[in-house]
């Protein structure tokens, strides 16, 4: 029932919507819903009444009022219905407990103007608290949606710190996504939002914002790749061991965002050192790299509290008062890409470790410092990214620390499958189409057109097709035909090849003869059986290369598709003397030869297949012995490769159905074949 009011009221549906309410509205029995779902029927009723009375056609804008009600009143009625379903969750719990003001924000019903003064007036007097407060807004709407906390976010973010600020952007993006099917029945929202994005640096942040979250959304894929890839390389290493697994991951983070090749060329291992690469490469794209490493940190009690996940780090925290600090650690913490969940994660793992385990990852770390870099170079590297931060220059890092925060709440927090999940798989990507709320940011075709790229290169192809073909065509030929190059390529991978080819067609008419527009045309029109058309784009990617075997080959699989079987011959002669140990090359070429009747030629090809180990080859000198009308000669070749098949096959009836497969395969494509001697011989290789 509740999807379906929400559902009805998305297709403007009121007076459906409006029924199906009662009736949720009668069974909860709570007198505040109750009045206010009552105060909306009968305005609602009144309404009717005096547009039938006059006969005049309703607006959209006289029934907003109506809408942005019913909403709200599904919205409580579903709170309450929550509430008494699942008393123990620990939405729940902090509804009826309420002792902070995280979690009196957090669990609050909608905002009258009062509550809304109450938060101004403690964000005033205590604005270092405010970070928590702009999370503690958005876990609230997250829950249900309300008016004034959206207005709030609007209003955080315009502060001037920029953790603060660019908490409420990411907030609002979340927020607006959620919940973009009323958006439109909220006018001042849709104004505020329509004011930002006049602004350049509103705008710049938008987009980045959702590359971001996107990238968030993606951290298992990360993980995995750090679990199953990288990290089983680097612990073979001699500088790392498996029990020190987590504190050397640690390690490598001090430099931050630039890591010094330097510190790592003593590996001797280059696959090593390759990996090493490869996460600090991820590490500057923006992966969340850390999330492996520290999801097994998340147990300490401090992480029972759901504040605590949206806790700027400090020492100051009551629950840190116990813990160790240092120069070094004060300046690891400040230069680290860790979020700030993943801090406190790191600290309390030092609080419970005895001075003498602290003293030797202090010296193991010390060793590892290039020899012109001392632990003051760190603590003054520390204090300068601490300034860009409050200057708001590392505005993208901000944002993506606090991405990681809100994925890890929403993921590892061992109650988390009692909220909404803004990275479940299960939702669109984060990206600004498909929302009403931001079409007016969709005209930003330079800021679209990053984004766009993004989505490309981690492959959402569909998403960033769409992008793409939104972006404003430029006005430079080499700037048109590089985004046609880009439209065409996504379509070639979602595989819509006629369009890709039309459009890559055109990029090469702005642009003409460039190598990779030139090698994806031929891979389209072999893709779409043109193999004329693919045979020319292969010539003209041959004139540099005219001894380039796989494009040698490509021309003779164009050839053989079209039986064009004499001018391959002589190209597949020309494969075989490039490569004679090239299996495909002799196959290709024996095939070449026996539909061209050179039937001795051929079987000479085959028998060099059967050299590089191609038992098929065996069924192939069949046929052709049946072709030259020896039937027992082509019997003893059957029966050899039946025997290799079944000996390839633990299960011998599974070397039988390969090597009917192989048998009957080719057949179709030899006419001259007499079928009814061959089903005949089949029957006694099998029988025999």
């Amino acid at each position: 029932m509740t999807n379906n009011i929400y559902t009805l009221l998305s297709e403007y549906r009121l007076g459906e919507a409006i029924e199906a309410l009662q009736s949720k509205v009668e069974s909860i029995r709570d007198v505040s819903v109750t009045g206010q779902f009552y105060t909306l029927l009968d305005n609602y009723r009144a309404y009717i009444r005096v547009q039938m009375q006059q006969l005049s056609t309703c607006s959209p804008a006289e029934t907003e009022p109506f809408y942005r009600q019913a909403y709200s009143v599904n919205d409580r009625a579903n709170r309450r219905i929550r509430l008494f379903k699942a008393p123990n969750d620990q939405y729940s719990l902090a509804v009826n407990s309420a002792d902070g003001m995280f979690e009196r924000i957090w669990t609050s019903d909608l905002w009258d103007d009062k509550e809304k003064a109450d938060i101004d007036s403690f964000a005033g007097l205590c604005p270092e608290r405010m970070p928590v407060v702009v999370s503690a807004v958005t876990l609230a709407l997250c829950e249900m949606f309300d008016e004034k906390k959206l207005m709030y976010l609007f209003d955080a973010y315009e502060h001037p710190d920029p953790v603060v600020s660019l908490r409420a952007l990411i907030g609002l993006i979340i927020i607006l996504r959620r919940y973009d099917s009323r958006i439109v029945h909220y006018p001042q929202i849709a104004s505020r939002l329509s004011l930002l994005s006049e602004r350049p640096s509103f705008v710049r942040q938008f987009f980045n914002a959702h590359v971001i979250l996107q990238y968030s959304r993606m951290t298992e894929s990360v993980s995995d790749k750090m679990r199953n890839d990288i990290i089983p390389i680097l612990i073979k290493s001699t500088r790392l061991s498996k029990g020190e697994l987590g504190i050397d991951e640690i390690d490598r983070a001090l430099s931050g965002n630039g890591e010094n090749p330097d510190w790592i060329r003593n590996a001797s291992d280059d696959k090593i050192e390759k990996k090493i690469q490869q996460m600090a490469k991820m590490q500057t794209e923006g992966a969340d790299i850390y999330m492996t490493t520290f999801r097994h940190m998340k147990s300490f009690p401090f992480f029972n509290k759901v504040q605590n996940w949206f806790e700027p780090f400090s020492f100051s925290h009551p629950e840190l008062r116990n813990c160790k600090s240092s120069t070094l650690i004060d300046g690891i913490l400040g230069i680290t890409p860790f979020c700030d969940s993943d801090k406190y994660s790191f600290v309390l793992m030092l609080s419970q470790m005895g001075d003498s385990s602290l003293n030797a990852i202090t010296s193991q770390i010390e060793q590892q410092l290039p020899e012109d870099m001392s632990i003051n170079d760190i603590v003054t590297d520390a204090g300068k990214d601490k300034d860009a931060l409050v200057s708001g220059k590392n505005a993208e890092g901000i944002m993506r620390r606090y991405a990681q925060d809100l994925y890890r709440f929403f993921t590892i927090y061992p109650y988390h499958a009692q909220f909404f999940n803004p990275f479940d798989e299960k939702l669109s990507a984060f990206t600004p189409l498909h929302r009403d709320s931001f079409k007016s940011l969709l005209g930003h075709s330079d800021q679209l057109l990053t984004v766009a790229e993004f989505f490309m290169r981690k492959g959402l192809y569909h998403d960033a097709l769409e992008m793409f073909r939104m972006v404003e065509p430029a006005t430079k030929d080499d700037d048109r035909a590089e985004l046609l190059q880009k439209i065409g390529f996504c379509e070639q991978k979602t595989g819509n090849y006629t369009d890709a080819y039309c459009d890559l067609v055109e990029a090469d008419s702005i642009k003409p003869r460039t190598h990779w527009t030139v090698s994806h045309l031929f891979q389209i029109a072999f893709e779409l059986k043109m193999y004329d058309e693919a045979m020319r784009y292969l010539d003209m990617l041959m004139e540099d290369n005219p001894d380039e075997l796989r494009l040698i080959i490509k021309k003779a699989e164009c050839l053989l598709a079209l039986d064009n079987f004499r001018d391959a011959i002589p190209i597949l002669y020309k494969v075989v003397y490039l490569d004679d140990g090239l299996l495909v090359g002799h196959q290709m070429l024996a095939w070449a030869l026996l539909m061209a009747g050179s039937y001795d030629k051929s079987a000479k090809e085959y028998t060099k297949c059967l050299e590089l180990d191609d038992c098929s080859a065996w069924i192939y000198l069949g046929h052709l012995a049946l072709l030259s009308d020896e039937a027992e000669k082509a019997c003893g070749y059957y029966r050899q490769a039946l025997n290799f098949f079944c000996a390839e096959f633990a299960n011998q009836q599974e070397g039988r159905e390969k090597f009917f497969r192989s048998f009957w395969n080719p057949v179709k494509h030899i006419p001259s074949l007499n079928h009814q001697v061959l089903k005949l011989l089949f029957d006694q290789t099998l029988l025999t």
